[in-house]
């Protein structure tokens, strides 16, 4: 009599998870890594738009903007907010340098960062935009130009 085998044994099962086992491994610190990566674009393209927001707010008002916000507030200093809607989970600080007189700034700066990124590094982006002693960090040393550290 022909007794024909039908399902998998324990053996080959077993061996079916250790693979998948051995592939998730490999595949999800270079997922993590790639999401973080994806997050640092972001943080640097909000920097990029952030500049923009705080020319067009330099030539309208005559001074940067201290801070952003969901609708343009077009005053001078502290009170001047850029209308920016960062990415999901970033988030923007601004600061003001003070400048020659009280009412116009010497320059801006902003940090950005996304508590996605759970590595220590390169957790934060900055950028500034007057002298170099306005930059946030050592390692952003040209004005305008985003960097993350």
């Amino acid at each position: 009599m022909a007794r024909s085998r039908r399902g998998f044994t324990l053996i080959e099962l077993l061996v079916v998870v250790l693979i998948v086992g051995i592939l998730a491994t490999i595949a999800l610190p270079r997922l993590q890594y790639v999401r973080e990566k994806a997050f640092r674009a972001s943080m640097l393209s909000d920097l990029h738009n952030l500049v923009s927001a705080q020319e067009g707010h330099l030539s309208v008002v005559g001074d940067y903007a201290g801070g952003i916000a969901a609708s343009q507030v077009l005053v001078p200093g502290n009170g001047g907010r850029v209308a920016l809607t960062p990415s999901p989970g970033n988030q923007i600080t601004v600061s003001l340098a003070p400048g020659p007189t009280p009412m116009t700034s010497g320059g801006w700066s902003a940090v950005a960062t996304n508590p996605g990124i759970s590595s220590g590094v390169q957790s934060r982006c900055g950028i500034f935009m007057g002298p170099v002693s306005t930059s946030p960090n050592a390692a952003v040393t040209q004005s305008g130009v985003p960097a993350c550290y």
